[in-house]
């Protein structure tokens, strides 16, 4: 533990070293940019991209739902994308989850559907499994994305063109 607490005790030195700096030169009316300037300056930068790709890595149901319809709009323009689309459409059989996050029609047929998951184990549940059973009848092209994995844009967009038709 000693090497850790030198090793606080010398970046708190720095950091009050480099405040003390700049005080002393805003009261004095130096202009000069301080190395203490520079530093902070590069770590805002450094702040500023790791907030960036922690956006870009986060998970999150409400981002999952935003990225699938940037998605849908941007690089899937042949599909139309509705949301909350009743199982009925697929003759869900009794006992399904009543709706389907999304839905992907073309041309006014149901060709796609996307389940959104909130945990691991949602995928085993009963009424989904016999919602999926319902689109496999149908020839409808079934899809899970589960909220709480970080889904980069990347990945959905390769998993919707690699599944629907």
């Amino acid at each position: 533990m000693g090497i850790l607490n030198r090793l606080v005790s010398r970046v708190v030195n720095t950091v009050v070293d480099a405040a003390v700096d700049n005080v002393m030169d805003s009261v004095l009316g130096k202009k000069e940019p301080s190395a203490a300037d520079t530093t902070a300056k590069a770590l805002s930068t450094e702040q500023e991209n790791r907030a960036a790709t922690k956006q870009e890595n986060c998970s999150g149901e409400r981002l999952l739902r935003q990225r699938i319809e940037e998605i849908a709009a941007r690089e899937l323009p042949e599909y139309e994308l509705r949301q909350r689309v009743p199982s009925s459409e697929v003759n869900a059989l009794e006992g399904s989850r009543e709706f389907f996050d999304y839905g992907f029609y073309r041309d006014g047929r149901l060709v796609g559907v996307v389940m959104i998951m909130e945990n691991n184990n949602a995928y085993r549940c009963v009424a989904v499994r016999r919602a999926q059973r319902s689109c496999q009848k149908q020839q409808v092209i079934y899809m899970n994305f589960m909220s709480y994995m970080m889904n980069r844009p990347e990945y959905i967009s390769q998993r919707l063109k690699a599944n629907l038709p």
